[in-house]
């Protein structure tokens, strides 16, 4: 999957953390993108790649965003360096067990490939 982006100079921060998918009484959305200034484009492909499926309740910056106070890879490796960067939601009952988490990474991985490889074909690529 990255073979086409580690020929290059570049870097790109992918972080993924899973939530709860109710938490004080909420239902939480399904998958989501949250992105950080320099990610918006990144943020917007992988949205746009997970939304081609209408079974998905995918959304930007939900549950959370990307905030100093709350986060440290997106923004120290990301924006403070000049790279894209996202941080992917998921709901922990979408990866609890090996199926759905097998299921879940081929899924976001040809998502993943197509969004950075068109960040580089568009030129927005560091």
């Amino acid at each position: 999957m990255w073979s086409a982006v580690s020929a290059r100079d570049a870097n790109i921060v992918i972080a993924i953390h899973s939530f709860t998918p109710v938490y004080l009484e909420k239902h939480g959305h399904g998958t989501s993108a949250s992105c950080s200034r320099r990610g918006l484009k990144l943020a917007l492909a992988i949205i746009a790649g997970l939304e081609r499926d209408p079974a998905l309740n995918v959304g930007a910056n939900v549950p959370y965003s990307v905030t100093p106070e709350d986060d440290y890879a997106v923004l120290v490796y990301g924006d403070n360096l000049g790279n894209p960067a996202v941080l992917i939601e998921m709901r922990h009952d979408l990866i609890a067990s090996p199926d759905a988490a097998e299921h879940w990474a081929v899924r976001l991985g040809a998502v993943l490939s197509e969004a950075v490889l068109g960040l580089s074909h568009r030129g927005d690529h560091p």
